[in-house]
Formats: C-alpha cells, structure tokens, sequence
C-alpha cells in the first residue's frame, strides 16, 4: 500500500474535496457502469434551455422520476468554485457532485471509486477495498430480538400503540383478517417500555419477511419520520381477500390502514409504492399481481396523495399502462411554471390518443382560463397551451397547477375515452380541506375519527343535560 492510499484511508473528507475537484457531471453523465449504479437509465441535454451559465438535463432516475437537472458551471460563482445542480422537480436534491451521487445510492464513495479507475487522481479501487464497508443488509433477527409482534396483539399498555393513539388507526381495523401479520410494533431501546416503532413487513410470494416499511412515534434527531429496509423493489402489500375486486395502490402502508379504515372494503388488496413509485418499482408493482395471481382485468385504484408527487405518480402508471401506443405523459417544473406534456410519434392506434388529449388539453385550457377571469379582475396568469409536430402542452403557472392538479388526475382517466377503453386504472383521492389539513389518507382518517368523537361528545351531552332536565322536572311535580 502506497503512502497516497494510506492518507486516504486516514483522511475520508480530503478524499471526498478530491472527488468534487476532479469529478464532473459529465463524467458521471457518460459513465454507463456510474449511471447504472445509481439507477439513471436516461440523459438528455435540453440544448434549447442551456446556456453559457447552466446546463439542463431531463433524467430518467430510479429515485427522483422523471426530473430536470440544472448544472451551474463553476464560472458563476458558486461555492468553493465547485459546479452544483438543482433538481426542479425536487427541491432537496441539490448540491455538489458528490452530493448527487449520495443522494441517489447508499454508499458513495463505494460508487464512485468503483466507476472511475482511470480517473486521473483517483486510485485504484482494488487499494481501497478493504476500508468500505458493505451495504448495510436486512436482517430480521435484530428486529425480532427487539420483541417484535402483531399490533393488534392485546398490550398492557396501549398507549404504546401510537398507530392508535396519534395515527386513528382502530384496533378494528389492525384486527382485520388484511392485515394480520401484516402490522407489527418493536420495541427499538431493550428494556425500555415506553414506545414502539411500527414495523410494516415486505414479503414474498412465500411469506418471508424480507424487508420493512418503519415509521416512528417522533420524528429522529435528524427529522426522519420513517424508512425503508431490505429490497426497495421489494413491496408492501396486504393479506390477499378470498375475492379480490380491486387493487388499491397507496403510498405507505399507514395509507393502505386509513383507506380501509374510511371505506371497510374487506374484498380490496392493498399495495404500497413505499412512498416513491418510479419505473423498476411500477414493473415490481405488476410482477406481485402476477406471482399472486391477481385478474388481469380487476381495476387498480391509484390513490396517492393529494400532492405534486401524487400526480406524478398517476402519470407514471398511465405511462405504463399505454406504452403499447407510443404515447408520453410527463409533468416538470420550469421556474414559475408547471408544464405538463403529451408527446407521441406514432401514426397508428396513437395517434387517436393523440388528438383526443389535444382536443382534452384545449378544453383545459378554456375552462380553467374562464375560472381565472371570474376570480381576477387583472389576470395574467393564463394557462397557455402549445402545440407541435407529435407533442402538445398545458402551461400552468405554479399556483394554478397546485390549485388543479388533484382534478387533472380525476379527468385524464375519467375523461379520455381513449384510457378508459384500453386501461383498467382509477384514480381516487382524499377529499380537500378549506385548509389544507388533508394531504393523505391518514390525515382524512384522523380526521373522520376526530369527528366522530366530538359527535359521541355532544350526544352524551344532551343526553345528560335531557336527563337531568327530566330529574327537575320530576322533582318539582314530586313538590
């Protein structure tokens, strides 16, 4: 081992300013082993938006979708002098170059060395190997030993059951026939009673627990309020019903015990995107409903969250379901605006989906513009819509996006016929609060359950304040 490789060993951060220094995008962008690693299967130079100042890319990304990347070249400024990107479509993905590869794998450095051997400046990894450590691997005898259990279980203190308390999870619903085995808590501090974590159990065809979905009582020191273990193509799903008439995709187990919860549908099996529904996870999607054996022609709900994400997500499992036609949906943020896409090229069945949208888009466009010039007596905001060879599309500003995009996923499947007729797709959602409160189905549920409660609160009210208004009155006939 030379004296170079000794001072790496010793000194992690020096190594990492090195990689900043001598790394580029574009050796990450023309690396295929570096792109497959950190599960990028698209790069595209938008030459029309890049400048002197930035450059812009759309990235096909296992972890972040389908998002734009900005590059800001070192000659503007930036800190250090070392180039940092933007996400556009995802505001905590920004940074340096090492940062971008952080946030798309679990061990970096690993990455990177593995890579870029020929580098100039980096040394070799076979010097190296010995100071990485593995990947962190699922093990499910730690969480076992952790005196893991079904949460439906009786507990001697319920209190610890935070699904219940802070979640309006019912013990009804954590006892359903879905979701035994399917819901469980573990202690994460030996000895100590006072909370569990909620374990949700990824399995396989054969039961086996593989992996978890993990939410905390209380956001950790650093803010995290869940994770995933094991696999991460490695879905959540329910118990499968003895007759199954619809599939229901949700973004979080807790999601998929709310739903139940608001709807009691005891024939729904239920599965979780693990809160990102990307391209391998979509094709992992449609492998579980094969190895159990679900219908093809049974509907699959999409109910994600009332959010931007959301309506990402439902274009991804259109995108999907008409590939077979050659046509793309897709939905960026481009500064102030949100556009959203169709582009198709084909002249055959396609290109009837393709003026159906058009013709969709123009209605669109209309009515909302009409809604604003009711509500505005200065509008300039209007919804904008752009056509060319093979692509049409809507531009929004970010306000009017986020005020329309929760009805945007209703009417591109109820609305086209185009998707009715040739996917078996739904899209559901929580219903809106004047405040907002709502964003998933947790959050509708909690709240049906708060309801609930205070009506149980004011009927026993009236019915004491009845009962002692009949007590006086029977005292003063017995006067």
């Amino acid at each position: 081992m030379n004296s170079n490789t000794q001072y790496y060993y010793k000194n992690s951060e020096n190594f990492i300013n090195e990689i900043k220094q001598k790394l580029s995008f574009d050796d990450i962008f023309s690396n295929p082993k570096l792109l497959s690693d950190l599960g990028i299967s698209l790069v595209e130079l938008d030459k029309a938006k890049s400048s002197v100042n930035s450059k812009q890319y759309h990235l096909e990304d296992a972890k972040y979708g389908n998002s734009r990347i900005v590059i800001y070249p070192n000659n503007t400024g930036n800190r250090n002098g070392i180039p940092f990107f933007t996400n556009q479509t995802n505001d905590s993905d920004r940074g340096d170059v090492f940062q971008f590869v952080k946030n798309r794998c679990e061990n970096p450095l690993k990455t990177i060395l593995e890579a870029t051997n020929n580098l100039n400046g980096l040394i070799e990894v076979k010097e190296r190997e010995k100071t990485i450590k593995p990947v962190k691997a699922f093990v499910l005898k730690n969480y076992l030993n952790k005196g893991l259990f079904n949460s439906y279980e009786t507990l001697e203190n319920e209190q610890v059951n935070f699904l219940v308390n802070s979640r309006g999870i019912t013990y009804e619903t954590l006892s359903n026939s879905l979701f035994h085995d399917k819901v469980m808590l573990y202690n994460p501090i030996d000895g100590k009673q006072s909370f569990f974590n909620a374990f949700f159990p990824k399995t396989n065809v054969h039961n086996e627990i593989l992996g978890a979905e993990i939410k905390f009582p209380n956001p950790t020191s650093t803010g995290m309020k869940d994770m995933v273990e094991g696999d991460p193509l490695l879905l959540w799903h329910s118990n499968i019903p003895s007759n199954t008439s619809k599939v229901v995709l949700v973004e979080s187990a807790l999601d998929a015990l709310s739903h139940f919860q608001i709807h009691q549908d005891t024939s729904v099996f239920y599965v979780s995107s693990n809160g990102n529904l990307y391209d391998k996870r979509i094709d992992s999607f449609y492998q579980l409903l094969e190895d159990f054996k679900i219908n093809k022609s049974i509907p699959i709900v999409l109910a994600n969250d009332n959010d931007y994400a959301g309506f990402t997500y439902d274009l991804r499992m259109l995108n999907h379901a008409i590939s077979h036609y050659n046509g793309l949906f897709s939905v960026e943020k481009l500064n102030d605006n949100v556009v959203l896409k169709f582009h198709s090229q084909s002249e055959n069945v396609g290109r009837d989906l393709f003026v159906e949208v058009a013709n969709y888009f123009e209605k669109i466009k209309i009515g909302i513009n009409d809604q604003i010039l009711s509500e505005k007596y200065q509008a300039i905001d209007f919804v904008k819509l752009e056509k060319d060879n093979g692509s049409v599309k809507l531009i929004f500003s970010n306000e009017e996006f986020q005020k329309h995009h929760r009805k945007l996923s209703f009417s591109l499947f109820k609305g086209l016929n185009f998707i009715q007729k040739n996917t078996f797709l739904k899209v559901q959602r929580p219903p809106i609060s004047t405040t907002n409160s709502i964003k998933d189905w947790n959050d509708y549920s909690k709240k049906l359950i708060q309801q609930k409660f205070s009506e149980q609160k004011q009927t026993q009210k009236r019915t004491q304040s009845n009962s002692k208004s009949s007590s006086n009155t029977l005292n003063r006939n017995n006067g």
